[in-house]
């Protein structure tokens, strides 16, 4: 290899050495990965860090596998390839630097959060206002970080907090300080505000699952006069009367130039519904939707406890098709309550054509 290519490469590594870094933690699911990423790397431009963005638990691929670089790729961003060389870094919370990196944080913590989901929406968001609006000022970052939380936060688990003596609360993410002195910064925020231009500016599908999604789109002629419909019908039920939205959404058809349904849920009777109202109009993507056990918050959920990576792979190109292939319908509704397909919104090519199901 060319000498000067060598310094090169080892001047570029010895420079992120000595970057500052966000470590951007997968949690939830897929949509409210997304949703972190993009709040994040807001946070990692205005705080002058690079970014690795860490989804090694085991949901999306097999445990110690990094997802988010197998299915994703990031525009415009600094980031790192790996953080094996921060173990001897400064830490923000200080907590992590004893946490192995590659394992789930629900493993470790629970969320504490305000019980009301409104007024805690309404407080973050008004935090997140006057974060990106008012004058930089160290003393009054380090305000609406306390602020913040005071709301959410991670609380470590009995077992840990006796073999740690760590007894805190930790900050999870939204409106940290931009003054943070350590050298690497936890972002773990599951449901931030964040700025959906920036999501599609800077957030990407690796080439090879693009195109197994424009394929699926293109076989179903999913983005000719069509309707994607998406229903979170496990772990989280359902908004609203399905029968009654289903009947609204028959009238709809009927006096719009419609003539195919992109349905995807993750409930087979829900599939089920459509399929007899709607027959040979119903698109869905053949799955094998499993039956969830107690506690489990999602399909997804369901294949991270079976530990069985085929059953991870399968289900998680399945959402990443759904997920991206409603954003080619030629009308959009949404299910208002669940992350998933409000990224499909961020990406719909047409947003005037997009509102959320449960309120037609």
């Amino acid at each position: 290899m060319n000498k000067m290519l060598v310094k090169m490469m080892y001047g570029v590594i010895g420079l992120m050495q000595n970057k500052k870094i966000l470590v951007i933690k997968g949690t939830g699911g897929l949509g409210n990965r997304l949703r972190t990423l993009a709040s994040a790397i807001q946070y990692a431009k205005t705080s002058d860090r690079a970014i690795y963005v860490d989804w090694r638990d085991g949901v999306y691929a097999k445990e110690g596998e990094n997802a988010f670089d197998r299915y994703f790729e990031l525009d415009g961003v600094e980031r790192v390839e790996n953080i094996d060389w921060t173990k001897e870094k400064s830490f923000f919370p200080s907590i992590y630097s004893v946490i192995p990196p590659e394992e789930p944080l629900v493993k470790y913590f629970s969320e504490k959060l305000t019980p009301n989901r409104y007024v805690r929406k309404i407080v973050d968001a008004t935090l997140d206002i006057l974060q990106r609006r008012m004058p930089i000022s160290d003393k009054f970052d380090n305000v609406l970080c306390n602020a913040s939380i005071r709301i959410k936060s991670y609380v470590l688990r009995d077992e840990y907090k006796k073999l740690w003596n760590k007894p805190e609360n930790f900050p999870i993410g939204s409106h940290l300080a931009r003054n943070i002195s350590e050298d690497v910064v936890v972002y773990a925020d599951g449901a931030p505000q964040y700025s959906a231009k920036l999501m599609q500016n800077c957030i990407h599908l690796q080439g090879w699952i693009q195109k197994k999604v424009d394929d699926f789109v293109a076989v179903n002629r999913i983005n000719e006069k069509s309707v994607g419909i998406h229903i979170r019908g496990e772990g989280k039920k359902c908004i609203g009367d399905i029968e009654r939205s289903i009947k609204k959404l028959r009238k709809f058809v009927d006096t719009h130039d419609v003539n195919k349904l992109y349905v995807c849920t993750d409930n087979a009777d829900i599939e089920k519904m459509f399929v007899e109202e709607f027959g040979e109009m119903v698109i869905m993507q053949k799955k094998q939707l499993p039956q969830l056990e107690e506690g489990e918050t999602g399909i997804h959920a369901h294949a991270w406890h079976s530990k069985e990576s085929e059953l991870i792979d399968m289900m998680a190109e399945e959402a990443i098709i759904d997920m991206f292939a409603l954003a080619q319908t030629t009308y959009l509704f949404w299910h208002a309550g669940s992350t998933f397909s409000e990224i499909s919104k961020v990406y719909h090519h047409n947003r005037k054509n997009v509102k959320p199901w449960n309120l037609l």
